[in-house]
């Protein structure tokens, strides 16, 4: 394999090759298999806990890192809903202090989700040792496989090109930083010349590359080839996307509930996103209970009631409570504080608390869904006396 990158700044409008490459065992095909019903695998093993005498599950995702837009966790995540169809296999979990093996293996429905966090009934489950036992990710043996059906997920794509050596060499176009809305130009075989929009990419149950194609504003169409004996050449285009500070405010109302917020930091221009929006002015209320979650690159989020922290030589706001890979924060006053990196300086913006009188007729809708409520959650079809084990995830 072969690539180059482009070291200038991209401008915002006109699409610029970044990278090239030259990989064997590609496939082409003029179209697109998305496997909706079956075989769609999450490849980060969650924390997985059995509640009320194992009729129900909860899966935590919190610790996967959902920060890159090419990784199919997201797109899957994204895609599940109500019904949906988990399928555990492999499913063994060692418990470290007494050495039995529990297998929780066999099929489940989702039931509702909460930001990266799955509620499930449980169908079938092979031999689990306890009842409403928790099951940690790190105790699950290696063979772990996890399939979900995903019947959410939509896409634009007409044709897909297929990486099946991907699992196996440095051939791979997420090792080259491909993300969906970048395109690729094919530089020979049946299809050279062609320029096709990047409309998604996954990995699937072997750890092969498949992207989503589109012909594009030129209408370029796909024709099927087998390359697996061929090099395959070709470039990689992107149009760059500002990261200037988002003037949005996003505010999370009304009082007397739970929100939860997932923090992002780019790695490019190591500035925290929530959502689409970069370093923005968040707006919050006393008397409500705020849980920002430390996920990947954001392990190092932190609050402050002096701007920029550490770094102005202030300290962690003392109502913060910190439990692992969350931040809680129950503000009981009004004031204004600081999110930030506690490792990059300037990474970080303004949070605004007014008091629990001021009311909002809407707020801001943040990584796709707005945030969830303690009244959501407690209306929540037949797991609403499951919610203090629900909660109990995220100070655990």
């Amino acid at each position: 394999m072969s690539s180059r990158g482009n070291t200038k700044r991209r401008d915002t409008t006109t699409p610029e090759q970044y990278a090239s490459g030259s990989f064997h065992g590609l496939k082409f095909f003029d179209t697109f298999d998305d496997n909706t019903d079956i075989d769609k695998p999450i490849l980060c093993i969650p924390d997985i806990t059995l509640v009320e005498g194992n009729t129900y599950a909860v899966f935590d995702f919190t610790h996967c890192d959902f920060s890159n837009s090419f990784d199919q966790i997201s797109v899957i995540f994204s895609g599940l809903t109500t019904g949906d169809g988990i399928t555990l296999t492999d499913a063994f979990n060692i418990d470290p202090e007494t050495n039995e093996e529990s297998d929780i293996s066999g099929t489940y429905t989702v039931l509702n989700k909460y930001d990266r966090v799955l509620v499930a009934s449980v169908d079938t489950v092979e031999a689990p040792k306890d009842y409403d036992k928790k099951y940690k990710k790190e105790n699950f043996t290696e063979d772990f496989l996890m399939l979900t059906s995903a019947s959410g997920i939509s896409t634009d794509s007409n044709y897909m090109i297929k990486n099946f050596f991907s699992s196996t060499s440095t051939e791979s176009f997420i090792n080259l930083g491909v993300v969906p809305n970048d395109k690729i130009r094919l530089n020979n075989g049946t299809n050279s010349g062609k320029l096709f929009d990047i409309t998604s990419i996954i990995i699937d149950k072997n750890g092969h590359e498949i992207l989503g194609l589109s012909g594009g504003t030129a209408g370029y169409t796909m024709t099927t080839e087998n390359r697996f004996n061929a090099e395959s050449n070709f470039d990689l285009f992107r149009v760059d996307i500002d990261e200037d500070a988002s003037t949005v405010q996003i505010v999370a109302t009304p009082s007397n509930n739970i929100f939860f917020f997932s923090p992002i930091l780019n790695q490019v221009t190591y500035k925290y996103k929530f959502g689409e929006y970069v370093t923005p002015e968040i707006k919050l209320t006393t008397g409500s209970t705020y849980i920002f979650h430390r996920i990947g690159s954001s392990v190092n989020f932190s609050i402050s009631s002096t701007q920029d922290g550490i770094w102005n030589n202030g300290i962690e706001y003392p109502l913060v409570v910190e439990t692992g890979n969350i931040i809680a924060l129950t503000p009981t006053s009004p004031g204004t504080l600081y999110y930030y990196d506690k490792l990059i300086q300037n990474s970080g913006g303004k949070i605004i608390v007014e008091s629990n009188t001021t009311t909002y007729s809407t707020y801001t809708s943040i990584n796709g869904s707005t945030p969830r409520t303690v009244s959501q959650l407690q209306s929540s079809a037949s797991i609403s006396s499951s919610l203090s084990s629900i909660l109990d995830l995220y100070s655990t």
